[in-house]
């Protein structure tokens, strides 16, 4: 019995941290690092690397396997000054397997083609 519990724990600390899909980001001037699981959210670091200030929300859209749009929520990243970084949550439901952060509607043509993978 003792050694199953060690196993369950050693299994849910190894989950501890990663993020559980793949996060990209639209081409805007912020810039998205350090993204962790912590508790039940994902914090990313938001940088505006603009020479002005964000004034408008992000969008977390969340993609199933097949790319099927399963939900989108606000990020809110609005206020954020040049050169500012935020540590803000990336709040997303039904397990996605992808999640791109954007203003705009990243299905959009012009959009689609020049999202990239947040590392």
């Amino acid at each position: 019995m003792n050694k199953a519990w060690a196993i369950a724990a050693l299994a849910f600390l190894a989950g501890c941290g990663r993020v559980p899909y793949e996060l990209y980001q639209c081409p805007e001037p912020l810039k998205i690092t350090d993204c962790k699981k912590e508790g039940s959210w994902v914090l990313c670091t938001f940088e505006n690397t603009g020479q002005v200030s964000i004034s408008r929300l992000s969008t977390a859209w969340a993609y199933d396997d097949s790319g099927v749009m399963m939900s989108n929520r606000a990020v809110l990243t609005q206020d954020i000054r040049p050169g500012q970084r935020k540590r803000l949550d990336v709040m997303v439901e039904n397990n996605p397997s992808k999640v791109v952060i954007c203003t705009v509607d990243p299905s959009h043509p012009y959009v689609a083609e020049r999202v990239t993978r947040v590392r």
